[in-house]
């Protein structure tokens, strides 16, 4: 008897085919001479229906998993690569918050003098159309001998006349808001034109201080006069262009600040003369007047003609005044436009 083996396939799986045979030759009985191997079974030719169906079973069983190898040794480190392209940019981020505020910087440097006022001397205009306009009162004012004043606003002027003999005055008056010191002001200027002149023909519409807190006069009666102070020590100062400027043309600016400025005052001040014993001699400065009365202040400014007791020199005076500049304390020099 011998054992053969030949592999063969059945639907893709590996099968393995023993086969036995045994082989009794001849009629005598006796055993054959020799074994049949694989090379003498022809390729093909033995099925798996040939074997029987427990040699089949046995074929078909898996076989046992064999252990796993031990892991390869780590080879050695490849060369490196090259480098990669740079890649894309990415999208923009987000903005951040606003920042604190910064500080304040310093102050920048003064900037150039602006232009002039309205005027070429450098004033402010208002207009003072009608009695009442920036404060100024417009009309006549009685005398001790009668009211023969008569003030109006026309044609561009102040226009002031004295009717008839005897007391009254034609004004333009502005009362100030409250005390000012005298030794503050700036500007006292005026425009005036004499229309028909009196007798004697030098005179022209005044301008006036009404001030209190003078310094009652020390000196001599004679000096100072015989009117002492009112009330709060007060008195109204005059200037009168006729002492001022003895050429006193029919139209003229006044200047009661300027050089050779000449004043009175209507009751005993120190350093002044009042109206009793005035000679052109006796008349000073409103500087001097100033630096006599420290404390003195102004309550009103105005204009005026016309005179407080009959007779001449104002009876049937016709004048006019364009404008009054006035400035207390400051750059700020107000004109007065009568009429516009």
């Amino acid at each position: 008897m011998k054992r053969i083996w030949s592999g063969v396939r059945k639907g893709g799986q590996p099968l393995v085919i023993a086969l036995v045979v045994a082989l009794v030759v001849g009629t005598t009985g006796a055993v054959a001479q020799s074994l049949i191997t694989s090379k003498d079974i022809q390729n093909g030719t033995i099925k798996g229906k040939d074997l029987s169906q427990k040699v089949r079973a046995k074929l078909n069983l898996a076989g046992t998993a064999g252990t796993a190898g031990a892991p390869g040794q780590t080879g050695p480190q490849g060369t490196a690569g090259p480098a990669g392209a740079a890649g894309a940019d990415g999208a923009d981020g987000a903005d951040g918050a606003d920042g604190d505020d910064g500080d304040d910087g310093d102050d920048g440097a003064t900037g150039p003098q602006g232009p002039a006022g309205d005027n070429a001397d450098g004033s402010r205009t208002v207009d003072v159309d009608q009695s009442g306009d920036s404060g100024f009162t417009i009309g006549p004012v009685a005398g001790t001998g009668g009211n023969n004043g008569v003030a109006t606003i026309g044609g561009g002027n102040l226009n002031l006349e004295i009717t008839a003999p005897g007391g009254g005055f034609a004004e333009a008056g502005q009362p100030l808001a409250s005390p000012t010191p005298l030794a503050t002001v700036t500007a006292l200027m005026y425009k005036y034109a004499r229309i028909t002149p009196a007798s004697p023909g030098a005179i022209a519409p005044v301008l006036k201080l009404d001030v209190i807190d003078g310094t009652p006069c020390t000196a001599a009666v004679a000096t100072c006069g015989d009117h002492p102070l009112f009330a709060n020590n007060s008195s109204t100062l005059v200037y009168e262009p006729t002492y001022s400027d003895p050429a006193n043309p029919a139209s003229a600016t006044a200047d009661a600040l300027g050089s050779g400025n000449k004043w009175w005052s209507t009751r005993d001040l120190e350093g002044a003369h009042e109206r009793d014993s005035l000679t052109p001699a006796g008349l000073v400065t409103l500087q001097s007047i100033i630096a006599n009365n420290p404390n003195i202040k102004v309550t009103k400014v105005y204009i005026q003609a016309g005179q407080n007791s009959a007779g001449a020199p104002w009876s049937g005076f016709e004048g006019t005044v364009d404008w009054l500049n006035v400035g207390f304390g400051t750059d700020d020099v107000i004109r007065y436009d009568f009429g516009g």
